[in-house]
């Protein structure tokens, strides 16, 4: 483990610290307040059955260990790319001499994690909009405009 981490530290603390961020937020605070709590809390909120595409909630969760199965990869493959470069630009280290494998990986990584936040924000705001007609009532709950806005950011 030692030497793992001893080759380039900064790239290796990058990978990892990046790798963090992203499973705290697509993996326990979106699925927790979207796909875990949501499949149940939303659709009740709004007043509809369920949730207008089910299926893109099981093309999301699908989505989601398979990129994080490529940030991993990218650190095993060449110790990370200094991910800072895609998530934060002052963790990057080298910026010109990034153009190896890990890089690949760490953006078709970042590229399946964000269409699974995608999906699961396109099917919330479908059904609020199209089953609940929350918008248009000022009157709605907390929770379905905190989703709306979330989504939509």
């Amino acid at each position: 483990g030692a030497r793992m981490f001893a080759v380039d530290c900064v790239a290796t603390y990058n990978v990892l610290f990046t790798l963090h961020g992203l499973a705290m937020i697509f993996m326990f605070l979106m699925p927790a307040l979207f796909s875990g709590f949501g499949n149940y809390l939303l659709p009740v909120y709004v007043g509809s059955a369920e949730v207008i595409l089910p299926r893109i909630i099981a093309i999301s969760y699908f989505l989601l260990p398979l990129g994080s199965v490529l940030l991993l990869h990218s650190f095993i493959a060449e110790f990370g790319a200094a991910v800072g470069w895609t998530m934060y630009a002052p963790l990057s280290t080298n910026i010109m001499t990034m153009n190896t494998e890990a890089v690949d990986w760490i953006i078709l990584g970042l590229a399946f994690l964000g269409t699974s936040s995608i999906l699961g924000s396109i099917n919330f705001v479908g059904t609020v909009i199209f089953q609940g007609c929350v918008a248009g009532n000022k009157s709605g709950v907390l929770y379905v405009w905190a989703i709306i806005f979330t989504s939509l950011m």
